[in-house]
């Protein structure tokens, strides 16, 4: 993919998100208020990771488990934001996309771009919003969101509804020694590659209720969900 393509690429992303979201904004508040009364199941739950005997939380969602916690095991390499042990203990660990699909425990697994697609759908977006680029589903990003403010500079992201998934804002890193947006930003792969170097992502934001989804350079440091088998 050349730098032309990808420019064409994220300027019909904002594009299309410039022009649905003033319309997501207001409907969506009022569809989030009506899924706030459906039967989805939402049941946490731990386990415990033997390979270094970290204990991680998950949810189950629509009959799939995911961590509720990001990934935090020592691989060859990860990263920890700024190199500090303390971000590893709150926010978990960096991977680029490659390491990212090696580092779950046994038994759990990068989640798919249509594993991701049908987390979106279970909390409430809508397919057309789901098949979208960029800025989109308005305001089920903040469903995804932790409740702990701790994690995020703000408390913008309140929601009357919340799917147990508890993003934090972890930042991202573009080399061992290029951090950026901690308390900021949540970013996470899926195991599904886009072009090369590319592979789909998500990004959540403390001052957007959005959730993005975009392709990004594999070889940058995103946050870990992992799913079971």
């Amino acid at each position: 993919m050349n730098k032309i393509t990808i420019s064409i690429f994220l300027i019909l992303a904002i594009a299309r998100y410039s022009a649905m979201s003033q319309v997501n904004s207001s409907a969506g508040q009022d569809s989030l208020k009506n899924k706030s009364n459906t039967e989805t199941d939402y049941s946490e739950n731990s386990f415990i990771d033997s390979r270094d005997n970290q204990v991680y939380s998950f949810i189950e969602i629509d009959g799939k488990k995911w961590m509720a916690e990001n990934l935090n095991f020592k691989s060859p390499k990860s990263l920890i934001y700024d190199n500090n042990e303390k971000n590893a203990d709150t926010y978990g660990r960096l991977y680029t996309w490659e390491e990212a699909k090696c580092s779950c425990p046994e038994n759990w697994r990068l989640p798919t771009e249509d594993e991701w697609q049908q987390l979106e759908k279970t909390i409430g977006l809508d397919q057309m919003t789901i098949d979208s680029i960029g800025w989109r589903g308005t305001p089920y990003g903040n469903v995804l969101k932790s409740k702990n403010n701790k994690t995020w500079l703000n408390s913008i992201h309140d929601s009357p509804k919340t799917s147990g998934f508890d993003g934090i804002a972890g930042g991202l890193a573009y080399n061992n020694d290029y951090f950026a947006n901690i308390g900021l930003g949540g970013y996470y792969w899926t195991s599904t590659n886009y072009y090369s170097s590319f592979a789909w992502s998500r990004y959540l934001n403390y001052n957007k209720g959005d959730i993005f989804r975009n392709i990004s350079i594999i070889t940058w440091y995103f946050s870990v969900r992992c799913i079971q088998d």
